[in-house]
């Protein structure tokens, strides 16, 4: 029994140093601006939008901890720019300051790992958030703008690349909590003969917002992908709203 304990006890060990060695490769090999790069490829291969980060990194022995324990790691994402199916922006955010659980990450590339890549699998769990400026704007894709069916840009952008049924993966993303420092906002539709119908600007944001995206194709709906998130305590010092001429 004892000798069942010990080998027991030195394969944990070895099994440790070998994940602790992976760990170490991957960190130095995949941090900063190649592990920018590799969430952008990845999602882009799925996503009809260009889901663009140049640079993503985390400190060495909060990940080590985080990989281990599942505990948030303070993690900082660089140039960030969303674009729809268009070409045109959404999302811009200069830098971002995050708490990510990079168990969870790992976990999802280990999915794709077991699939021999046929299915694709990531997952971005942010619990805590700070984004200190930066820009969105919500509106009708330029190829639909002013049509009987629009497409919201966002919604396009995040949609996936193909139509087919499930085939298995997800690339999610989860942020419990964000706060927004200063922000800009705007929003607007248009009509059948291509003006706006009404439309909003704000400047200087402050608030609290919270995302949840599932590229799961069984969870998409003909409205589009499962994607939802919310906005609370919102202040701004200049806000401007036109409804049609007035």
């Amino acid at each position: 029994m004892r000798r069942l304990l010990r080998i027991a006890f030195k394969a944990a060990i070895w099994g440790f140093l070998a994940l602790w060695l992976a760990y170490t490769a991957a960190y130095f090999k995949l941090n900063d601006a190649a592990l920018g790069d590799f969430i952008t490829r990845k999602v882009n291969a799925v996503e009809r939008g260009q889901f663009i980060l140049k640079r993503a990194r985390f400190p060495y022995w909060g990940g080590l901890a985080s990989i281990f324990l599942n505990t948030p790691a303070h993690a900082v994402g660089e140039d960030f720019t969303l674009l729809d199916p268009d070409g045109n922006p959404v999302i811009k955010v200069p830098v971002a300051y995050a708490d990510v659980h990079i168990q969870e990450l790992v976990v999802s590339l280990a999915k794709t790992a077991l699939t021999g890549g046929h299915h694709f699998y990531l997952t971005l769990h942010f619990p805590k958030a700070y984004v200190p400026s930066g820009w969105a704007v919500i509106a009708p894709t330029r190829s639909t703008w002013g049509k009987t069916h629009t497409e919201v840009n966002i919604v396009a952008a995040m949609s996936s690349r193909k139509k087919s049924e499930s085939t298995g993966g997800a690339f999610i993303i989860r942020v419990d909590e964000v706060e927004l420092g200063d922000v800009g906002f705007g929003m607007g539709f248009s009509g059948p003969d291509g003006k706006p119908t009404w439309w909003s600007k704000l400047d200087g944001v402050h608030a609290k917002a919270g995302l949840m995206y599932d590229s799961d194709k069984e969870l998409a709906t003909n409205e589009g992908p499962y994607f939802f998130f919310r906005m609370w305590e919102i202040n701004s010092p200049v806000a401007a709203l036109q409804l049609g001429d007035y």
